[in-house]
């Protein structure tokens, strides 16, 4: 096991290309957090904002329970908000999981903060 520090760009991309794996609330998170950080350095205060509102709003207090779906033939984790969870007709806050011979695999799908 090794450890290093990187952007949410970063673990988004190790996901990508396979040199690392994350379950669905933790790819969830580092998603969300690469949409607002999206620079290397320094946070800018636009960005400190964002992250308290985020942090403060009902995405903070979001507790991930997800629900198993089967859709197209495919596992689908559905997350509270998700249209199939009650939230508005087209927001999609889900999960597209394949189980392969190397392990798990997430992908996301129609995410809308």
């Amino acid at each position: 096991m090794s450890f290093k520090w990187m952007t949410p760009a970063a673990a988004l991309a190790g996901q990508k290309n396979k040199t690392m794996r994350f379950m669905p609330p933790q790819f969830y998170l580092i998603s969300v957090l690469a949409r607002i950080l999206t620079t290397d350095g320094t946070r800018t205060p636009e960005q400190e904002e964002l992250l308290r509102s985020v942090c403060n709003g009902s995405f903070g207090k979001r507790v991930f329970n997800p629900e198993t779906e089967r859709m197209e033939g495919r596992n689908i984790l559905s997350f509270e908000g998700d249209e199939l969870r009650g939230g508005r007709f087209g927001d999609r806050n889900r999960a597209l999981v394949v189980f392969g011979k190397s392990g798990v695999s997430t992908l996301w799908r129609n995410w809308r903060p």
